[in-house]
């Protein structure tokens, strides 16, 4: 999510960071601690919650993003 917020305002160090998740998260399935979709699922909601921040600001982006967490529990996924 970081690295996603920081691309948004300078894409070369956002563009490091990212590529130092991407390396972290291959490195954890490599080493067995996560399978390959929780580390694609913590992927895709960092991203989700990052891009949501920053289009629409702290005061908007907090219902949008408890409502997500209330669906997931719902499903079972949280």
């Amino acid at each position: 999510a970081l690295g996603w917020l920081v691309w948004r305002h300078n894409r070369r160090v956002g563009g490091l960071l990212l590529l130092l998740a991407v390396a972290m998260g291959v490195a954890r399935i490599y080493v067995g601690v996560h399978y390959p979709f929780d580390v694609i699922g913590g992927w895709v909601l960092g991203i989700a919650a990052a891009e949501t921040w920053y289009r629409y600001g702290e005061p908007r982006a907090l219902p949008v993003m408890q409502g997500v967490a209330r669906m997931l529990a719902r499903l079972g996924l949280a």
